[in-house]
Order: structure tokens, then C-alpha cells, then sequence
């Protein structure tokens, strides 16, 4: 999947306490599934702020609903980690000059 410049102006981000929200889970059982496997992992802005991508809890959440497997769960998180480490590589090769000529 290609994530063309206008889509990525328009993602969502979410703090772990909107992500818990969204999935209509409370904190614990979401701390639960994200140490299970079952949550994309997290972004680290500091010591007290992780940040989740919307769209990935969103497809989660559609997940848990149609009544996916804890299996085919994880599979689509793997899925959603593989798809933001291509979307940094992109990133870091389209800004790669720029840093260079600094």
C-alpha cells in the first residue's frame, strides 16, 4: 500500500488515552491486548506522551468486531508495523539530500 503525500497530511494521531477510547476498551484490557500482540505498538514522543496511529486502531477495532482470531488480529498488526517501517524508509530517503546539504 502507497501512502501518497495528501493521505499522510490527513492521518490521525491518537494518545494512548484517545486510542483506549476509540477501541471502547478500558486502559487495562487495552494495556492487556497491546502486550498481547493485539494493539499496534505504540510512538514514544517522550517519557509520558505514546502516540498511536488512528486508521491502524480503527482496523483493529473493525477486526475485533467481524470476530477475527486473536491470530489473524496479530497478523494485521504485523502488517501495520511493516507498513509505518516503509512509510519511515520512504521518509528518510526523501529527506536524506536535505539533511546532507545542511
Amino acid at each position: 500500500m502507497t501512502t501518497t503525500q495528501h493521505e499522510a497530511k490527513q492521518r490521525r494521531i491518537l494518545h494512548r488515552s484517545e486510542a483506549y477510547v476509540e477501541l471502547r476498551t478500558p486502559r487495562t484490557t487495552f494495556l492487556e491486548l497491546e502486550r498481547a500482540g493485539l494493539i499496534p505498538p505504540y510512538t514514544k514522543k517522550n517519557e509520558r506522551v505514546f502516540l498511536y496511529d488512528a486508521e491502524h486502531i480503527r482496523q483493529v477495532a473493525d477486526a475485533m468486531l467481524a470476530g477475527a482470531s486473536e491470530d489473524e488480529i496479530r497478523a494485521l498488526v504485523k502488517a501495520q508495523v511493516a507498513e509505518r517501517q516503509e512509510r519511515l524508509a520512504r521518509l528518510r530517503t526523501r529527506i536524506a539530500p536535505q539533511l546532507a546539504a545542511a
